[in-house]
């Protein structure tokens, strides 16, 4: 292998190649230096097994060069096929096959874009496979002893006999598990018509859960580009969610965005270019699908966007049109307090700080209540009683706390409810205590005769264990106030429970 890509790289001996390919002839082929070798089986190294972190991910890009090779001005529906069988080697060895009827390769096309590392002629944005390195990345599963990959492949330019055309085969072999063993049997063959054909023979453990990344990574791609079947059943229902127009460095480009807050176990924002999942952030309590405009770019090892200028704005444009996403879904059931926990969570998973809060707290409904952790809201209602919950909106993450009260009505939306009319000091063992004695609102008034907010405390001077004589009722209000203060009972005083 590391012989024939240092030929491909020589132009001159790339051309002789080709030639002793189709003629048969090899003895006036260059020789290759052993320099070349040993600097091409460096990147060989890197290419074919550290590109990615998910051993699935070869197929995926199998499937992605299968669907760039889809012929311009194709009509009716264009299908990239994939087949996983286990082989006959009693299950220890999976044979999977990625076929297309796309435009083929002819044979000097297939040496370089197959063996040559970023040899690829495919334009950003125009295709989804463009770095020249997918191919390469498949190699790890021919590295071993009975295991192989084989490309099959057609341009359709020149006819064979009983109605097929002329094409190429590849085989890719190796036996010592290392990119450098790999070995490369390269003959003409006949195909039925145009088209490649990647087909496998590789160990199971190297394979994976294929179908399922499948559906994950490619279950959104548009059907109307390409349909991806898998053992005859198909993969992808197509893009997901609302579509908005949005400007890109100047251009105007499509992004799609879809929440949900079915009970799942992996909630996650997931991000996609072009359909194909890239990055997935979990996250508690919604499901985010972000299908970013095509000028926003995966990495060369497809597991995070480019963080560049058309990823920033296309951040800000995501919180610009947040808004009529918003106004348009949260009636929906469970919608509303979804994205008011969830929406502080995206901006922190996404790095990108929430634009527009003012205009999305009033749109949740955030600027007529009082946000707080849910312990605070449950202290609320024991006080006011469930006439408070309204205007109370509680939640266990620090973070919405934190971006949502500025914008929220704040504690002016509970001050209203209740009348100072007294401030009584209680004196412990320990420390003393300024009680603020308050009449509330008719309609009020819950279980607990006493509420703590940011230290002061409060207290219902209407509560039947304020009112109450007799040692149950001085003991219940005892207890009560211990629990709120955090003191213990050898430093409360009896008497401070009843008068002043």
């Amino acid at each position: 292998m590391s012989e024939l890509v240092s030929r491909v790289l020589d132009k001159e001996n790339l051309k002789a190649t080709v030639n002793a390919l189709e003629t048969g002839n090899y003895r006036n082929m260059p020789p290759v230096s052993a320099d070349s070798q040993r600097y091409v089986g460096a990147v060989l190294n890197e290419e074919v097994e550290k590109q990615f972190g998910r051993k699935e991910r070869p197929a995926v890009e199998l499937i992605l060069n299968s669907i760039d090779a889809k012929p311009s001005g194709y009509s009716g529906k264009y299908v990239v096929k994939v087949r996983r069988a286990e082989a006959d080697l009693v299950g220890m060895y999976h044979n999977i096959s990625v076929a297309d009827r796309g435009v083929g390769m002819s044979l000097y096309d297939m040496l370089v874009h197959l063996s040559v590392p970023f040899g690829t002629n495919k334009k950003n944005g125009d295709y989804i496979g463009r770095f020249g390195v997918g191919f390469l990345s498949a190699l790890q599963w021919g590295m071993n002893d009975n295991s192989s990959v084989t490309v099959t492949t057609s341009d359709g330019a020149e006819k064979a006999p009983f109605g097929k055309v002329k094409g190429w085969k590849a085989k890719f072999y190796g036996s010592d598990g290392k990119p450098t063993g790999l070995r490369c049997r390269i003959e003409p063959a006949s195909l039925p018509g145009r088209g490649t054909r990647v087909d496998v023979v590789t160990n199971a453990y190297r394979v994976g859960r294929i179908g399922d990344y499948i559906a994950e990574t490619l279950g959104f791609f548009d059907p109307e580009r390409a349909v991806i079947e898998f053992n005859g059943q198909r993969v992808n229902d197509g893009p997901v969610g609302d579509r908005y127009n949005v400007k890109i460095m100047g251009k105007t480009e499509e992004m799609r965005i879809q929440m949900g807050v079915e009970q799942t176990k992996n909630h996650a924002v997931r991000l996609f270019s072009n359909g194909v999942l890239v990055e997935t952030k979990p996250i508690n309590g919604i499901d985010v699908y972000v299908d970013m405009p095509a000028s926003v770019q995966p990495s060369i090892g497809r597991d995070e966007l480019v963080q560049d200028r058309a990823y920033r704005e296309a951040m800000e444009n995501f919180w610009t049109i947040m808004l009529p996403w918003v106004e348009t879904h949260r009636a929906e059931p469970g919608m509303t307090r979804a994205l008011r926990d969830g929406l502080p969570k995206i901006a922190d998973k996404l790095d990108c700080p929430m634009e527009n809060k003012d205009i999305l707290a009033r749109a949740l409904g955030l600027d007529s209540v009082y946000v707080c952790k849910t312990a605070e809201a449950g202290w609320l209602r024991d006080f006011f009683g469930d006439g408070i919950s309204e205007k109370v909106y509680g939640t266990m993450d620090d973070t919405c706390v934190e971006e949502w009260t500025d914008y929220s009505g704040g504690w002016g939306v509970i001050e209203p409810l209740f009348n100072v009319i007294g401030i009584s000091t209680v004196e412990t063992g320990l420390k003393e205590i300024k009680v603020r004695d308050v009449e509330l609102a008719p309609g009020y008034g819950g279980k607990s005769p006493f509420l703590r907010h940011k230290k002061k405390v409060y207290r219902n001077v209407n509560h039947p264990l304020v009112d109450g004589t007799g040692t149950a009722a001085k003991y219940a209000l005892k207890g009560e106030l211990k629990v709120l203060t955090g003191l213990t009972e050898e430093s409360v005083e009896d008497d401070i429970f009843i008068g002043d």
